[in-house]
């Protein structure tokens, strides 16, 4: 049997047919009084708000209260205006004028305004031509000439009002006429341009107003025509200036007014805000009905209070509403177009209201989705009609968690129930039995259309199913066809549709499983931690990526094959991982909800930004569900619905940079920065305190804020929304200060708040206390020092004692020892120079053997050593006697030798070995009496120490002396055996030349048999030259093979090629190679190498450094080899054998050069191809670099 279904419709007013969401400030964001009686905004930015309680100041995020510094404490503030400085304020009172400085924060007696005294100033106000007027409940005042005078003494005409009781919002300024409209009992235009005043009995120009009592509440729009409303006739009119009529406004949203209007307003929309006697506010658009403007006392955005005495527009289009409940924001480009609080009714939880789990939008409308029925809510009407399956039992039947209106206008649902249907919304729901699931499993977790009009749901625990509306046919889906694709089914909690038509459905444990919308089978799609695969809510990017919510992971993004691409969570920007629901915008997005709150996130840049509501509830901030449809987007609090327009989160302008509200130093506030780039502090002031504040910060829930103090910090600091920075311990020294913060996009400004600040030294911070305290330092520690000093050098002085006591020495030479002597007495002693003399006995003359300083820069070498004779100069003289001498004044002296400059000082000490002088140490100074006792001590010491080690030294010098004459001896005897040997090998080599120029004689080459004689004879010098000589320069061995070659090229007709080559390093080292060492091996390459080759015949000869000790020639020819020269050699019987003792007899010398400890060897290297054929002959011979006669 078919179950019957209610249907309730129900009209709720909620907050009326119009919505204006509001920003309050009140109480308890810490406003002096509740009861605001006027705003002003000032060039700063600062919105001044003056209470029946005193004044106070807002930057865009925080209140300061001002406290009163006058006599009477209480202080009712009905105006503020500001004139000719920036840093003060007039503010008119219920006891007259008071001048606020802005930089100190104190009221202040301004004896211009004495004549109003005592007196409820209700209005400051500017007229077009320069005056300040101002108005009290019952005289009009005005400045004129620095002077503030009583109104009818300016205009006498005004005498007639002096009777006349004034209300704040009826003194207006219009510019068309050139004076004040002034409301009251009666109703007068003080015109100023003409000093004239008009009523009801003078009215020229008949202006309506003018006939009027009563009229409370006057202000003009941009066209200069005039809203005015009466207490008399409870009626609210409108003066066109142009066309002379007159409407009338007494049905106010369906109210009949019963009171008129205490505070009209026009902003640049042309939008009339309306406050009345009724204690509600409406507004009139242009071209539209007054309406209503929603108060309730439970809802944070709306108006403060629905009557309010003040008002004003920003720079930015922002309406700031005084309401007699605090301050009331209307924001220009709000980021929230409206809020809908759904019905509830009883469910089966106590807690006062039914969350909603989904929305669908449709148009105007929204099908909701709540845990205790279906609501199909009117978003423009406000009206809803509730759709339910029990009101009496089992109410957890009445639950629904989604909703899909298909391509035939039907809604399907799915619920705790099963699933629904219903074919219109004014007909009844109707359970769809269609299908017969397996178990007792009912409860539906989701429902949708694809993209062939098939309707898809899942029955829990059971299996997916598709319904075709066409054929009414049910398709069931547990994964176990193997026809269709075969998976492990597991409870899907999620589904999304792809762009190509295709579903994936997540399920825990599985990961992905995909239906390919036109093979109609199942694919696994395989993801990291299936068995953690808790996904509320999968959605599709503009590049087909999938970003998923597994639950306690945050957001995951996948490929489309299920690879892990990228993540998002807590650890970088999220508020919470167990994410409720997304959805992306146009831009890429991604905006999520969850028990935390709702952030968009930018997947790009890993951003999120949290967009707080406050709702004024004590559990709020928890959000469902959220969808985008047409631009909007929809968002679900509990039983809230909140629409907001994304596109609008960059459009909030942020068109300053934030303002420096405040300055502290342990919580006293600092004045007299303002307009400063500069300000100066007491030393005290080491902990400070900035506060700061973008005009937009609470208007841009994502706007951040970022800090530097320059020499403290080396960057921007991130401060997020945190509005106030403190530093400690700060020296004295120059700062500067900067603030900067995002704009409504999430960028950083380029533009920032900077303010220097320069921190005083105390007096012991000063540079005169600095120079006192250095100038006492100096004395102490040059006490100090000395005695350092003096401990230091006889350190150094002991040290140097026990080094020449204990040195030993590698080669034990006389000449190291000098050496060490100098140089060890220059460094440990700081002299200038130390040079130390031998004796020579032979000559009787003192030899210069060592100096270290400006007399020897070349180290350890004498090039031109000192000869002194005994008994000549200070030395000779010292040699002489044996005993030390110290100069204090060489110039004085006439003893002194000067070598290389004049030197003033002069320490000579004798090198005494049993009795008798050796030498001298000898060491000159620039400055005049350097030497001291402790210097002379120290040498006597030192030279007493080295004498016995010269001693030891000399008489072991004289011992290698005999072994190297022995050795001197045995190189004589091997250099005779050589010479003997180059005897033999220079007529062999004569011989040949001669027989090639008598060949080019014989057979007629007289001009090039000139030519041969002339080089040979030119080689023949060389040889000459040389024969003397065991060693030549390589550079003179080259040009002997030069002319060699030459002559025999000449010889064969240039029948071969020739090259020779040597490093650079050799011919700049210039190193020495025996005398015609070479020249047999090239004779032997070119004769029995090249000249049995019958055509491109070459020989190359090079010079290299191999090593630091070896140099090579190498010797190549590319002739017929050794092989081939031997068989030519044997064949040739008919011809005489030439037996060549050139090569022995270089080899006898290369053995010689052995023979003397130094490196000579040479190799012969047959060249082959690789089929064996002979390309030639290589020969190297290796020699010592270091070879010296």
């Amino acid at each position: 049997m078919r179950k019957l279904l209610c249907i309730l419709i129900f009209l709720i007013p909620l907050l009326g047919k119009g919505q204006y969401i509001f920003q309050n400030l009140q109480g308890e964001d810490g406003l002096s009084a509740k009861q605001v009686r006027c705003l002003h905004k000032d060039p700063d930015g600062f919105l001044w708000i003056g209470t029946v309680n005193g004044l106070n100041r807002y930057d865009g995020a925080v209140v300061k209260k001002y406290v009163n510094n006058l006599a009477r404490k209480e202080l009712v503030v009905n105006d503020i205006y500001a004139d000719t400085t920036e840093s003060d304020l007039m503010v008119a009172t219920t006891i007259g004028i008071y001048i606020f400085n802005k930089d100190t924060g104190k009221f202040s007696v301004d004896k211009r305004f004495a004549p109003v005294k005592n007196q409820s100033v209700l209005s400051i106000r500017k007229d077009g031509l320069g005056k300040i007027w101002v108005i009290t409940t019952n005289e009009i005042y005005v400045l004129h000439g620095g002077e503030l005078m009583r109104g009818l003494r300016y205009i006498p005409e005004l005498k007639m009002i002096e009777d006349q009781r004034f209300i704040v919002s009826a003194f207006i300024w219009d510019e068309a006429d050139g004076g004040f409209w002034i409301g009251g009992t009666k109703t007068y235009f003080l015109d100023c341009r003409n000093r004239a005043v008009y009523d009801q009995y003078k009215n020229p120009k008949k202006l309506p107003l003018l006939e009027l009592t009563k009229v409370y509440a006057i202000t003009l729009d941009k066209q200069g025509n005039v809203w005015y409303g009466s207490n008399a006739t409870k009626t609210l009119y409108f003066w066109n200036r142009k066309t002379n009529k007159v409407e009338q406004y007494n049905d106010f949203d369906g109210i009949k007014l019963t009171d008129g209007c205490n505070f009209l307003f026009v902003d640049s929309k042309e939008r009339l805000w309306i406050s009345t006697w009724l204690f509600a506010a409406f507004i009139k658009e242009p071209g539209k009905p007054i309406k209503k403007i929603p108060y309730s006392q439970e809802e944070t955005y709306s108006i403060g209070y629905g009557h309010f005495n003040s008002a004003l527009e920003d720079e930015n289009g922002d309406v700031w509403l005084g309401t007699i409940n605090g301050v009331s924001k209307n924001l220009n480009n709000s980021l929230f177009v409206a809020i809908h609080k759904l019905p509830s009714f009883k469910f089966i939880h106590h807690t006062g209201f039914a969350h909603i789990n989904h929305i669908q939008v449709d148009g105007q409308h929204v099908m909701a989705c709540k845990e205790d029925g279906i609501v199909y809510y009117d978003l423009s009407a406000r009206t809803y009609k509730r759709f339910f399956v029990t009101q009496n039992e089992d109410l957890i039947r009445n639950r629904f968690v989604m909703s899909v209106k298909v391509k035939d206008g039907t809604w399907w649902f799915a619920g705790h129930d099963g699933i629904y249907h219903l074919t219109s919304p004014d007909k009844d729901i109707k359970k769809f039995t269609g299908y017969t699931p397996r178990g007792t499993a009912t409860y539906a977790s989701f429902v949708f259309q694809d993209q062939t009009g098939k309707i898809w749901f899942q029955i829990d625990d059971d299996a997916i199913y598709r319904y075709n509306p066409d054929s009414q046919r049910v398709d069931r889906f547990d994964g176990k066809d193997e026809s269709l694709g075969k998976f492990r089914y597991q409870y899907a909690q999620s589904y999304l549709q792809l762009r190509n038509g295709d579903i994936l459905f997540a399920m825990e444990g599985e990961g992905f499983v995909r239906f390919d919308i036109r093979t109609e089978k199942f694919t696994k799609i395989t993801v990291t931690n299936p068995n953690s695969f808790y996904v509320n809510k999968p959605i599709e990017d503009p590049k087909g990526n999938i970003w998923a919510t597994v639950f306690g992971r945050g957001l995951i993004k996948f490929s489309p094959k299920g690879t892990l691409l990228d993540s998002i969570n807590t650890g970088n920007g999220l508020i919470s991982d167990q994410i409720n629901n997304i959805d992306i915008d146009a831009n890429g997005n991604i905006w999520t909800v969850d028990g935390e709150g709702l952030q968009m996130v930018n997947p790009v840049l890993k951003t999120a930004n949290k967009i707080k509501l406050d709702m004024g509830k004590t559990l709020q901030d928890y959000w469902n569900f959220v969808v985008f449809h047409k631009g909007l987007l929809y968002a679900v609090m509990l039983d809230h619905l909140v629409i907001l327009a994304p596109s609008r989160f960059g459009d909030i302008r942020v068109s300053d940079p934030p303002v420096l509200s405040g300055i502290s130093s342990f919580g006293r506030e600092l004045g007299n920065y303002r307009n400063q780039q500069e300000i100066e502090l007491e030393p005290d002031n080491a902990f400070l305190t900035f506060q700061y504040a973008s005009r937009r910060h609470r208007d841009i829930p994502s706007l951040q804020y970022s800090y530097q103090l320059e020499n403290i910090d080396k960057d921007w600091i991130y401060a997020g929304r945190s509005l106030s920075i403190s530093y400690s311990n700060l020296l004295p020294g120059r700062y500067t200060f900067k603030v900067r913060s995002t704009d409504g996009k999430g960028r950083w400004m380029r533009s920032f708040t900077k303010l220097g600040i320069v921190i005083l030294p105390h007096w012991w911070q000063t540079w005169w206390f600095y120079l006192l305290i250095a100038i006492q330092t100096t004395i102490f520690s040059s006490i100090i020092y000395n005695a350092y000093l003096r401990r230091v050098r006889k350190a150094k002085i002991d040290k140097t004692i026990s080094y020449f006591m204990n040195s030993a020495y590698g080669e034990n030479s006389v000449s190291e020892i000098c050496w060490d002597i100098a140089r060890n007495c220059m460094g440990q002693l700081n002299f200038e120079d130390c040079v130390v003399y031998l004796l020579d006995r032979n000559s009787d003359k003192l030899v210069q053997k060592a100096a270290y300083g400006s007399k020897n820069l070349t180290g350890h070498e004498i090039h031109n050593p000192i000869e002194i004779s005994v008994g000549e100069g200070i030395v000779g003289t010292v040699a002489q006697t044996g005993k030390p001498l110290i100069i204090a004044d060489t110039s004085k002296d006439p003893r002194y030798i000067m070598d290389d400059e004049q030197r003033f000082s002069e320490l000579a000490v004798p090198i005494m070995y049993e009795g008798k002088v050796l030498g001298v140490i000898d060491s000159e100074h620039s400055k005049k009496d350097f030497f001291r006792e402790r210097h002379l001590n120290t040498m006597v010491t030192i030279a007493a120490i080295s004498a016995t080690k010269i001693a030891e030294a000399l008489a072991l010098q004289m011992a290698r002396e005999n072994q190297i004459q022995v050795l001197q001896l045995n190189k004589m005897l091997a250099e005779s055996q050589l010479i003997a040997l180059r005897a033999q090998m220079n007529p062999h080599f004569v011989f040949n030349c001669l027989n090639s120029i008598l060949e080019c004689i014989v057979t007629g080459k007289i001009s090039e048999g000139a030519d041969y004689l002339n080089k040979f004879a030119k080689l023949f010098r060389l040889i000459l030259n040389n024969s003397g000589e065991n060693l030549i320069a390589i550079e003179e061995e080259i040009s002997v093979l030069r002319l060699y070659l030459e002559l025999e090229l000449m010889r064969f007709g240039n029948g071969f090629t020739f090259k020779i080559e040597c490093d650079d390093q050799l011919l700049d080292n210039e190193i020495l190679v025996p005398s015609m060492l070479f020249q047999p091996y090239v004779e032997n390459a070119l004769w029995h190498g090249l000249m049995h080759k019958s055509d491109n015949r070459h020989l190359t000869i090079s010079f290299t450094i191999l090593d630091d000790s070896r140099m090579q020639c190498a010797i190549e020819d590319n002739g017929i080899g050794r092989k081939k020269s031997m068989e030519l050699k044997k064949s040739a019987n008919s011809i005489k054998k030439h037996v060549s003792k050139g090569l022995m007899i270089s080899q006898q010398r290369l053995e010689l050069i052995r023979r003397q400890g130094e490196h000579a060897e040479v190799k012969i290297i047959d060249k082959y191809d690789d089929a064996g054929e002979a390309l030639g002959t290589l020969v190297q011979i290796e020699l010592s670099t270091s070879l010296d006669d």
